[in-house]
């Protein structure tokens, strides 16, 4: 099995490795999604690749603009790009950061059970509570995103949230549409 990884920070990044070791994927590729400037953060995150011994070929930084819809076009042709080339191969998306606008019309590309999303934070909490719980997949309140177009597709998707907080969250009906990992 292979991993599409898409993550904007350290903390995501050592969620996501986390997860893959625990679903046993040995094949993957990270996309970094972090500002041009942000010097500190991909630092930060070359060290953790070196760290688990992720090789370069294996993972590109990509610059995001401010622009909303010029950053969803960059996204998805790295992601169609991926998937053209691991065609006949099973991928799994995992993304951090549940609350990532810019990532969450990718989970229409993937079947459910192949959607990761890995939260790093106390936003886990706020996600959970806010939003899984009453059945909306798609965790974003304000007025835009409400009346996005994905926002049909993607409030009834369910996927499977990896947190390091899962432990302390309530069991609840919802489970059955989003699950928590590890158990």
């Amino acid at each position: 099995m292979k991993a599409l990884v898409l993550v904007c920070s350290p903390l995501q990044l050592l969620c996501a490795i986390s997860l893959l070791q625990e679903l046993n994927v040995l094949n993957s590729f990270v996309f970094f999604f972090v500002p041009k400037s942000n010097y500190v953060c991909k630092t930060q995150l070359r060290n953790i690749c070196k760290l688990y011994n992720i090789d370069e070929s294996s993972y590109r930084f990509v610059p995001l603009p401010s622009n909303t819809a010029f950053a969803l076009t960059i996204i998805f042709y790295f992601v169609f790009r991926y998937l053209f080339s691991n065609i006949f191969s099973n991928s799994v998306l995992v993304f951090g950061d549940v609350f990532n606008r810019h990532f969450h019309p990718l989970r229409l590309l993937f079947s459910s059970f192949n959607t990761f999303i890995v939260d790093d934070g106390f936003s886990s909490f706020r996600a959970i509570q806010d939003f899984i719980v009453h059945d909306n997949f798609f965790p974003f309140a304000s007025k835009t995103m409400q009346t996005n177009p994905f926002r049909l597709g993607l409030a009834s998707k369910p996927f499977h949230f990896f947190s390091f907080y899962s432990k302390y969250f309530p069991s609840s009906p919802w489970r059955s549409q989003c699950t928590l990992l590890p158990p």
